[in-house]
C-alpha cells in the first residue's frame, strides 16, 4: 500500500499518475482536532 506524506491537494493530484490506477492508498487527514484514517483506490473514469 502506498504511503506518502502530502501536504495539499495539488500535490495529491501530482502523485495520483496512471501507474497507480487501482492500487490501494492510505490516507490520513488532520481536520480540526481530529485524525481520520482512510483507504481510496483510484480508478479511471472513462468520457462519457
Amino acid at each position: 500500500m502506498l504511503r506518502q506524506v502530502v501536504s495539499s491537494i495539488d500535490d495529491l493530484h501530482r502523485i495520483l499518475t496512471e501507474e497507480r490506477i487501482e492500487l490501494a492508498a492510505a490516507i490520513d487527514v488532520i481536520r480540526r482536532t481530529e485524525k481520520l484514517a482512510f483507504t481510496v483506490v483510484p480508478a479511471r473514469i472513462e468520457p462519457r
